[in-house]
């Protein structure tokens, strides 16, 4: 997935070049409100670009 969203793409006569990050947590062994997994996805996506 990550792979195919790093790929150019075409928007009108413009490449545009995306950086993408992922960063994923699990309910419930990650956390287990929408609140908590959401930060705690958002903490794996700035510990991955920071790599």
């Amino acid at each position: 997935m990550l792979a195919t969203l790093c790929e150019p793409v075409h928007v009108g006569a413009l490449m545009v070049d995306a950086r993408v990050d992922i960063g994923i947590a699990l309910f419930p062994s990650h956390a287990d409100d929408a609140d908590a997994l959401i930060r705690r996805a958002n903490a794996a996506m700035h510990q991955v670009s920071r790599r």
